[in-house]
């Protein structure tokens, strides 16, 4: 009789696959540094995404630099094994969100007050479909 290891081996070793990779996380706009800060604060805060690759992207390079910062102190702070990046590219920026879940990007684009305040699910899902046509080679 197969032991439930040998039934299941598949399944675990997929599940524990994605349970490791590494979340990539892209902020456009990241140059309001309160609401980036205290996002990344609450993100790093989830066990899952403490080791996440942060992008920050931002069209003003000193409201940049000191959203890169804070990130920085609170990756620091906090002993996280995050790694937090900034561009004035959004292309580059988007890179590795983009290689990853559009249900996820959605998601993170639904829940944000600000946006939902003024486009449908409808419209995020429109966004977010366009997002990632336009970004993927």
């Amino acid at each position: 009789m197969r032991s439930h290891w040998s039934r299941n081996w598949k399944e675990r070793v997929v599940s524990r696959r994605i349970m490791l990779k590494k979340r990539q996380i892209a902020f456009i706009g990241a140059g309001s540094s309160g609401f980036t800060r205290n996002l990344v604060r609450d993100i790093l805060t989830f066990p899952r995404l403490a080791d996440a690759e942060i992008a920050l992207m931002d069209i003003d390079p000193e409201r940049l630099d000191s959203a890169q910062r804070a990130c920085e102190k609170i990756i620091q702070a906090g002993h996280y094994p995050a790694v937090v990046t900034a561009t004035l590219n959004r292309r580059r920026a988007l890179e590795g969100a983009l290689t990853g879940d559009p249900q996820q990007v959605y998601y993170a684009i639904a829940y944000d007050p600000l946006t939902a305040a003024v486009l449908s699910l409808a419209e995020i899902k429109d966004m977010t479909r366009l997002l990632f046509d336009t970004n993927r080679d």
